[in-house]
């Protein structure tokens, strides 16, 4: 025995308030039109909305990082402060000093005092490609916190030079008031 089956043809048709688009009454049309604006306000309210936050958010002041900031810290840790230099700090190196502030473009101020004979090495790791300035940079070399260990201002002799890589600026200034040793300052800023 064979199954028989039936076309559509032969089915009854719904009812007509089950049909897509069809309304048994005016009072049903007239509620659907009534949910239909009140969703469309709805989202242009809410485009208006998001259109006013991003606003404010463009208008508002950015502030540069500030020192002390959530993201910021004093280190000595010597491999930090080479990564975020792209220096090579001698194993001579004492009194290391650093501060790293900033998040996406991060800024690292090191300090560090090598023999005088280890300068020239040091500065062969550095991006400085031009004999060192003699200038008096000081009062650009001074950062905007207040760390003990941070003192340019008081180098008698100094040499500097201002350097870029791809992707890192750096301000190297050495403090050569003492013929035995040099006390190195560098500012890193990533770009």
């Amino acid at each position: 025995m064979t199954a028989r089956v039936t076309p559509n043809h032969h089915r009854p048709a719904a009812p007509q308030h089950w049909q897509v688009g069809k309304y048994h009454s005016a009072a049903m049309q007239s509620q659907h039109k009534r949910i239909s604006i009140w969703r469309n306000q709805k989202h242009t309210l809410i485009r208006v909305l998001l259109l006013g936050c991003i606003i404010v958010a463009s208008c508002s002041p950015q502030s540069e990082p500030t020192p002390y900031s959530e993201l910021a810290a004093e280190t000595d840790d010597r491999d930090i402060l080479e990564s975020n230099t792209e220096t090579k700090i001698p194993r001579s190196a004492t009194d290391i000093h650093g501060y790293v502030d900033g998040f996406r473009d991060v800024t690292t101020y090191a300090r560090f005092t090598i023999p005088a004979e280890d300068f020239g090495e040091f500065l062969q790791s550095t991006a400085c490609t031009s004999p060192l300035e003699t200038a008096d940079i000081r009062e650009r070399v001074q950062g905007s916190f207040n760390f003990n260990w941070w003192r340019p201002e008081d180098a008698q002799s100094f040499q500097w030079c201002d350097a870029s890589k791809e992707h890192l600026v750096q301000r190297v200034f050495a403090d050569t008031t003492n013929p035995d040793t040099v006390i190195v300052y560098i500012v890193a800023t990533t770009r």
